[in-house]
């Protein structure tokens, strides 16, 4: 595998930063006509079959996407094995759902969750054709083709379920959404993507993808788990409605702070594969990718803790107002992930998938002793637990961290000066913010207000504290719109 270059990086990173935002954002759009149309309980609903078919996913792909992207070289055998594989273990997963979606539907006490889940179910085997395609368009850093296959199927897909909702469909409008999404990107990638393979097993490459793609998968299982278990249970022990309204909670920051980090992460996994023979060079490179990260996740978390009441009301109107305290923590969850994330794609990249599955059981362990502690036991609110995740998720990006300094000998001075002032930066806009919400009453002008004075705040404070991230993001777009209209 090729060392990947400084402009690579840059082009890979913009055509992933303009798929996710724009994709992502027709999907907000999507979502909020959706949200005036449909009720928490058609989205509880679908929180609770989103636990299921993000889990079965994490089988599907097994790992072996993310060993065939690490590895040094692979061919068309490595290629079809992970594709039969793949299609293999979505088969059986779907006849697993299938049977067993009687009984989730009791424990749940919703009928509907029955036929939701069959036919939901169908997204997993488009999950595995279009697995390997995608693994393929990663390894060679293609996102430009992924950016524009991406749009389409979202546009198409956001249109489908909008008129479902207006015909009156409620909740199987979110699942035709879904399942048109992932059937049109299928289509759109097998007719763009020039790559064929023949079927054909070999059980030499399986099993040496096996080993690495293991920890891969026991990894991802764990962050699952630790990321779903409170999905899983605030159904069952609050109820369906509480569950919709976590899950719009946690829309926004989500959206914002995962995804933004998803467009980068893609490019994440090749680029610290092709230095790990290269201490120094990797260490740099690690540390510049989660300055920026902090730079620019640690504004837009903060920020909308301090919007989050204004943001709700304006877009999701006042039925949704019991998400405002779970969306301010919802939003320290996520500036803490996006370390955690970057971190663990740094071990991926080293061959350390050991230690990220070690640390995400850490973190399985005590979210499964939160929930039972704080909503169990001492039967606290959906608030109250919120908080005390947004607490563990913390004090898991510290492992990372911990790790991260033992191993690319990374000082505590220079993670201080990494994160502490982005950190700094962001809690000073975020205050300012916040007065800005108590002084202005009208809903659509606290928010321009908020984020305009608060951007404005947040680049002098960036000159004031010596971050050169604002300037390079600017520097990096201007090189890469000069690179692709010489292309």
């Amino acid at each position: 595998m090729q060392k990947v270059s400084k402009s690579q990086f840059t082009s890979s990173a913009v055509w992933k930063m303009l798929e996710t935002f724009a994709s992502k954002g027709i999907t907000f759009i999507v979502s909020l006509v959706l949200a005036r149309l449909l009720s928490p309980s058609d989205y509880g609903i679908i929180a609770i079959t989103g636990v299921f078919t993000s889990l079965t996913d994490i089988f599907i792909q097994g790992g072996f996407n993310t060993a065939i992207i690490q590895k040094k070289t692979v061919d068309d055998d490595d290629y079809s094995t992970t594709f039969i594989f793949s299609l293999g273990i979505a088969t059986a997963l779907y006849l697993i759902l299938f049977f067993s979606s009687p009984a989730i539907a009791a424990f749940y006490q919703e009928a509907q969750l029955v036929d939701v889940l069959r036919v939901l179910g169908i997204v997993l085997f488009a999950q595995a054709f279009s697995s390997v395609r995608v693994a393929k368009i990663t390894r060679e850093m293609q996102f430009k083709l992924m950016c524009i296959c991406n749009l389409i199927a979202c546009a198409i897909s956001g249109v489908i379920g909008i008129v479902m909702a207006r015909l009156g469909y409620g909740v199987w409008a979110l699942v035709g959404q879904q399942i048109s999404f992932q059937l049109i990107l299928n289509l759109i990638l097998f007719l763009k993507l020039d790559f064929k393979f023949h079927l054909r097993w070999s059980r030499t490459h399986f099993t040496e993808m096996f080993g690495f793609s293991m920890f891969v998968f026991l990894s991802a299982l764990m962050s699952y788990l630790g990321d779903n278990i409170t999905n899983v249970a605030v159904g069952k022990i609050y109820s369906v409605e509480v569950l919709g309204f976590l899950s719009k909670g946690d829309q926004f920051p989500r959206q914002l702070s995962i995804y933004t980090f998803g467009a980068i992460s893609s490019v994440l996994l090749p680029t610290f594969a092709s230095y790990k023979d290269n201490p120094i060079e990797l260490k740099r490179v690690t540390r510049r990718i989660l300055r920026m990260t902090c730079y620019i996740i640690f504004p837009l978390m903060l920020g909308m803790v301090s919007t989050a009441r204004p943001l709700i009301v304006l877009l999701l109107t006042d039925k949704w107002l019991p998400s405002v305290e779970i969306m301010q923590y919802a939003c320290i969850y996520y500036a803490a992930l996006p370390i955690s994330l970057v971190l663990g794609q740094l071990l991926y990249g080293i061959r350390k998938g050991r230690e990220r599955v070690v640390i995400e059981l850490v973190r399985l362990v005590l979210m499964t002793l939160a929930l039972v502690v704080v909503s169990i036991v001492m039967h606290r609110s959906i608030v109250e637990l919120m908080m005390v995740r947004a607490l563990i998720t913390l004090f898991i990006a510290v492992l990372y961290i911990a790790l991260t300094i033992r191993i690319l000998n990374y000082s505590t001075k220079e993670i201080l000066y990494d994160i502490g002032r982005p950190l700094l930066a962001s809690a000073v806009i975020a205050v300012a913010a916040y007065a800005i919400v108590g002084v202005v009453h009208n809903l659509l002008l606290t928010l321009v207000l908020a984020v305009a004075i608060s951007g404005v705040l947040y680049l002098l404070l960036s000159r004031l504290f010596k971050i050169q991230e604002y300037q390079e993001i600017f520097q990096l777009i201007r090189k890469w719109k000069n690179r692709e209209r010489a292309n």
